[in-house]
């Protein structure tokens, strides 16, 4: 019986281990095919997936100050996709365009360094077409998840990024969101 038990709890753990790393090796595995999807838009100029079966499709690369790491953001703003990336939601203006780009990300993995970012600090953006676009930080803001003035259209050049607050936390999901506001330079 005890033999029997270990058996079971020793079979069960590694199956555990199994699917953690075959989640990492699936992560590891999508930033490739996004890194590379990304290259064959900016010499086509044509929209590629990442996979045949995907329905998204990265818009643009987002560079953080202090990070080595650039980001890049998927279309559509889900959480199918935010498991990829961050997205870009929709109803917002496209990287390059006027307005407001809205940028959701999980602040646990890729927007997990948010927090660090200061007033006057310089992002860069590279739109579908590889034009370079320099926005700095005007603001940084604790707002309830209800509060959606962040993602409205904007006669002003915006670029706004969100995810949860706070960082720290162990559960996920709450009302609080963490929005970095920053104006077009």
């Amino acid at each position: 019986m005890t033999r029997t038990l270990a058996v079971i709890l020793l079979l069960s753990g590694i199956g555990l281990l199994g699917q953690g790393a075959y989640i990492q090796l699936k992560a590891q595995l999508a930033q490739w095919l996004i890194n590379d999807a990304w290259r064959q838009q900016l010499a086509t100029g044509n929209w590629h997936k990442p996979w045949s079966w995907a329905d998204t499709h990265p818009v643009a690369k987002l560079n953080l100050p202090g990070s080595n790491k650039p980001l890049l953001v998927l279309s559509g703003a889900n959480g199918r996709n935010l498991a990829f990336g961050p997205t870009l939601q929709q109803s917002t203006s496209a990287p390059g365009e006027p307005g407001n780009v809205v940028i959701f990300g999980h602040n646990d993995t890729h927007f997990a360094n948010l927090d660090q970012l200061e007033r006057g600090q310089q992002l860069l953006l590279q739109d579908a077409q590889g034009n370079e676009l320099r926005y700095r930080v005007s603001g940084l803001y604790v707002v309830n998840q209800y509060d959606t003035i962040w993602a409205e259209q904007s006669d002003e050049s915006l670029l706004t990024l969100i995810t949860c607050y706070p960082f720290s936390s162990a559960s996920w999901g709450g009302e609080l969101r963490y929005v970095v506001r920053a104006s077009k330079v």
